[in-house]
């Protein structure tokens, strides 16, 4: 570490500790200090001061450096892992940031956040994912009040067509009514949230719901994509998408995201043995709608140091069985991880690598390729932070405008 990253680990134990002193210390007597909360500065050390004093009477943030770089413009930056909590240690705000130091004569003349959001937007933005998270909980305990206590009065709600109860319902009874009728049909079961995604009023939640129904021995299955509207705190609108997608693009929002960040533990979540259950399309990027579905195993372990992983695969397709690897290794300069996948009915042939990352527990991995001598663009989407992780394969054929999904992965755990 050098000189300049220890003297700026120095200041980030200072703020771990709610050392004041030791923070105003590090600082020029003219420093000039983003207030991340309003997106303004204060300027001087005594301004720097009555600023951290009055914030640590209210929140307490808990800071974590993952990376220090220097722009070339001789300014320091830190990506920094960043919780902010209230007094009572319930999560206010959960992000990474990138910091900007200039340091003068060996002390911070000036201090800047890389962010167009203030803090205090992104703990509004937790506000909102936070009742959405509490009405899932609610919801998978049968308790319906609890379920719609965030829901305004003349709440909309729209469910898909196609669905057991798709439709239009209007007002807090008539959807509170709907939500029990649904949930009443449950013997046991989950809808368990794979991501909560922000995109202005609206919260997008990819979900995975599993349930098994009164006089029913088997288990349904499957994903859909809530969106919840928010207006004064209250949801107006609870709208359900067969898919993910759909609710992306009716929220105004894409997956493309920063994923400059990833690190060579993205793939942690995998480490172990798996079951699996495999939905695969029939023909790819041919309008076809016929579905195989089978079973396997999957079982992966670290290698080079804890810089890749090999995950070994049996797939039980009808009438034709068959191994597989993915290996996976992740270059720590780009920040980002290659992924090639061998069939072992083909031992020569390599797939070629799909390159990409993972941010907010969502991996994204991109190639180009061809199908049937046409060229093809390739996307795996990985979704690590829920109980059964899941793995998608797209392709797309008209340069990534839309996306065909032709196989799906989901993961449950062999506890030993």
């Amino acid at each position: 570490m050098s000189t300049k990253q220890e003297f700026l680990q120095n200041l980030y134990d200072a703020f771990n500790k709610r050392e004041i002193e030791t923070i105003i210390s590090l600082m020029r007597p003219d420093v000039k200090w983003a207030n991340g909360l309003e997106g303004v500065f204060v300027h001087g050390r005594d301004a720097v001061r009555e600023y951290w004093t009055a914030q640590f009477q209210n929140i307490l943030p808990e800071l974590e450096t993952l990376k220090f770089e220097t722009d070339e413009n001789g300014r320091d930056i830190v990506t920094v892992h960043q919780i902010v909590k209230n007094l009572q240690g319930n999560v206010l705000a959960d992000m990474t940031v990138r910091q900007i130091f200039t340091i003068e004569d060996g002390l911070i003349s000036r201090y800047e956040i890389d962010e167009t959001e203030t803090i205090q937007a992104m703990i509004e933005k937790t506000a909102l994912t936070e009742a959405v998270r509490e009405a899932y909980a609610a919801l998978n305990r049968g308790d319906i009040d609890g379920f719609v206590k965030d829901f305004d009065p003349q709440i909309v709600r729209v469910e898909f067509e196609g669905s057991p109860a798709g439709g239009t319902y209007r007002g807090i009874e008539a959807v509170s009514a709907h939500v029990t009728q649904g949930r009443s049909t449950w013997a046991e079961g989950a809808c368990e949230p794979e991501r909560f995604i922000v995109a202005g009023d609206k919260v997008v939640v990819p979900c995975h719901v599993r349930v098994r129904l009164k006089d029913q021995t088997d288990w349904l299955e499957g994903r859909t994509a809530d969106v919840y509207t928010f207006r004064d705190g209250k949801v107006i609108e609870f709208r359900t998408f067969a898919d993910k997608q759909q609710a992306l693009e009716f929220a105004g929002h894409t997956l493309d995201m920063d994923i400059s960040l990833s690190t060579r533990n993205d793939f942690d979540f995998a480490i172990g043995d798996w079951t699996v259950k495999h939905r695969r399309l029939k023909e790819r990027l041919a309008g076809c709608d016929e579905w195989i579905e089978f079973e396997g195993t999957m079982s992966t372990r670290k290698i080079l140091g804890g810089d890749g992983n090999l995950e070994d695969n049996f797939l039980d397709l009808p009438g034709d069985p068959y191994r597989a690897v993915a290996l996976r290794s992740f270059d720590a300069v780009q920040k980002q991880w290659s992924i090639w996948w061998l069939d072992g009915r083909n031992p020569t042939n390599l797939d070629i690598p799909v390159v990409g990352g993972f941010a907010d527990g969502i991996g994204l991995f991109y190639a180009n390729d061809q199908l049937g001598g046409k060229p093809i663009k390739i996307r795996f989407t990985w979704f690590s932070l829920c109980t059964h992780p899941r793995w998608e394969q797209e392709f797309s054929d008209d340069d990534g405008a839309t996306w065909e999904t032709n196989w799906t992965m989901d993961f449950y755990r062999i506890n030993h």
